[in-house]
């Protein structure tokens, strides 16, 4: 696909991952697998696909983990990393290390902590046509634990946690996506820590555009064991054989194989006993030795997890902690 001309694209991925504890201790959130696949490259693929090739990416939290992973992705091949450091920069400081690289061009954020199909490229024809300070990608229902963003038609006219005194205006989620200017950038304080919502809220004092579409398929944003456990579930009702997330196509730009059969997936480089006893509702994210005897229901594992021989695991996310310790972390199924 052609270079979305005027368009540059970020993917943020400098956060702690706090929620996402103990998985987050030894790697960071955007590290965290989908069906085996990092949100990452997840990430960068729904960019690239859209047509974005000049794309950043921040990092802070096991930073040269993030390096380590664009150098092997073949999806992270030039991109341009802001390391934040000492401190992390926040949700509007980030966007400043890069105002050199970005040269007045628009910039599509997305976040490295969700899951979804979401269409980039028609945002970005949303935003090019109705010429907006900043256009925004808006869920249908509001998230719980954010300030809902308020439209009419398709403009946003408020965030806040609070409903605003607007006749007219929706409630609805962000879906951590939006495209901003030069100048909706130039509102935010040009070094240091701050947070976009800044540059939003004086948007919207000055009457400035503001644009939003509403995306009504696959999304989630990882960020409890819980939501991640969730989100996989969600892809497999919907039908993974028609999934639209990308799984299939950075497979294979990795050159790497996959099995799915029912519900349970299988990712690369496993071996599994041939009495072992998985499923239903069971992911393999790859790099697995599966032993004789073993039972695996409803379970996550994250790459890496070997099961011995006569193991049981059930209602479980499985990873490693900070020290490299294998852990459980029990989950509602």
């Amino acid at each position: 696909m052609a270079d979305i001309v005027g368009i540059k694209g970020m993917v943020l991925a400098a956060g702690f991952g706090t929620r996402l504890k103990p998985f987050t201790d030894l790697n960071p959130k955007p590290l965290f697998p989908f069906f085996g696949i990092s949100l990452l490259e997840l990430g960068l693929f729904r960019l690239r696909e859209a047509g974005i090739t000049n794309i950043s990416a921040n990092a802070h939290h096991h930073f040269h983990k993030i390096e380590e992973a664009l150098k092997k992705s073949p999806l992270g091949r030039d991109i341009r990393l802001s390391i934040e450091l000492p401190d992390i920069l926040g949700r509007g400081g980030a966007f400043v290390p890069l105002k050199s690289w970005r040269s007045g061009a628009d910039l599509l954020v997305y976040n490295g902590d969700i899951a979804s199909d979401v269409d980039v490229a028609a945002l970005c024809n949303v935003h090019r046509k109705n010429k907006n300070i900043a256009t925004m990608l808006l869920l249908p229902k509001p998230l719980s634990r954010d300030a809902a963003v308020y439209r009419i038609a398709d403009r946003v006219v408020a965030i806040s946690k609070t409903p605003p005194e607007i006749p007219g205006a929706t409630a609805h989620g962000f879906a951590c996506l939006h495209i901003l200017t030069d100048a909706f950038l130039n509102l935010l304080p040009q070094s240091g820590t701050s947070d976009v919502l800044e540059a939003y809220q004086q948007a919207f004092t000055r009457g400035l555009p503001v644009g939003c579409a509403v995306h009504h398929g696959f999304w989630h944003g990882i960020e409890t064991p819980q939501n991640a456990w969730d989100a996989h579930m969600d892809l497999m009702k919907l039908g993974f054989d028609s999934e639209k997330t990308g799984i299939r196509e950075v497979y294979k730009y990795r050159n790497e194989k996959f099995t799915f059969s029912g519900s349970v997936f299988v990712g690369p480089r496993c071996v599994l006993a041939e009495d072992a006893d998985i499923g239903p509702n069971v992911i393999l994210s790859g790099d697995h030795t599966i032993g004789a005897g073993t039972q695996i229901k409803n379970a996550l594992l994250l790459q890496g997890v070997n099961v011995a021989a006569g193991e049981k695991i059930e209602n479980a996310v499985v990873g490693f902690d900070g020290s490299g310790q294998r852990v459980i972390v029990n989950i509602v199924t």
